[in-house]
């Protein structure tokens, strides 16, 4: 996590405190075939989110990377508030095959 200050931290966390006591269940609206199980696919998720983080004044931004030295997908996620401070986590995905478009996409999706 990074921050200006004390206050921002603080006014972070209150406002995700305030914002997921709003957020109800997602519900499981895609299939996944391959192993007969329901989930709660991404637009779902983010239709539940985005709207209640907004009013929190919380922004939630995702952005893709690759990592040449290890041949991963990175992705980043931050969370922001307005006074400063954010959250930031990071996953990455190796692609199996050279990159390439196709590759890239799919490790960022899955």
């Amino acid at each position: 996590m990074t921050t200006t200050d004390d206050k921002a931290r603080k006014a972070l966390f209150a406002a995700l405190a305030k914002a997921q006591s709003e957020m109800g269940s997602v519900f499981k609206d895609s299939t996944n075939p391959h192993f007969r199980s329901k989930y709660a696919g991404l637009p779902a998720v983010l239709n539940e989110i985005i709207p209640t983080l907004n009013r929190h004044d919380i922004s939630f931004v995702q952005a893709p990377d690759f990592d040449a030295e290890t041949g991963c997908v990175i992705l980043r996620t931050a969370l922001r508030h307005k006074d400063g401070a954010e959250i930031v986590e990071t996953t990455a995905a190796p692609i199996g095959k050279k990159l390439d478009p196709q590759a890239f996409g799919s490790a960022v999706t899955y």
